[in-house]
């Protein structure tokens, strides 16, 4: 009888446990979303205004630029950004929007735009 008791509370105890990860990795198997509409759900509720305070490669990100703006880090939306946004130049992005304008001396330099980013 004793083994009955084991057996049973076993399976309650491992049941649950089981149905809550087979949920979790369902969910992760099954998310449609690419790399890419991920990081456009982070970006695109962001309100950028401010002037480039400084440029980084970022080892973490595969040496990937990283404008700091406000001393906050943002990426950067191109490959070859470094060569035409510098230091002092003003950044603008606004709420629900993809575009990233960079101004100097109060004149548009370039648009970049988050949707054009290539992911791997």
């Amino acid at each position: 009888m004793e083994k009955r008791y084991i057996y049973l509370l076993s399976f309650v105890v491992i049941s649950p446990v089981i149905i809550v990860f087979g949920v979790f990795y369902y969910k992760v198997i099954n998310n449609k979303k690419d790399r890419k509409d991920q990081f456009l759900e982070l970006i695109i509720n962001k309100n950028i205004k401010g002037k480039v305070e400084d440029i980084k490669n970022i080892k973490e990100r595969h040496n990937g630029l990283a404008l700091i703006i406000n001393n906050e880090q943002i990426g950067c939306p191109e490959i070859d950004c470094q060569d035409f946004i510098k230091i002092g130049d003003s950044i603008s992005k606004e709420i629900n929007s993809t575009e990233f304008k960079v101004y100097r001396n109060n004149h548009l330099i370039k648009i970049f735009n988050y949707n054009n980013l290539k992911f791997r």
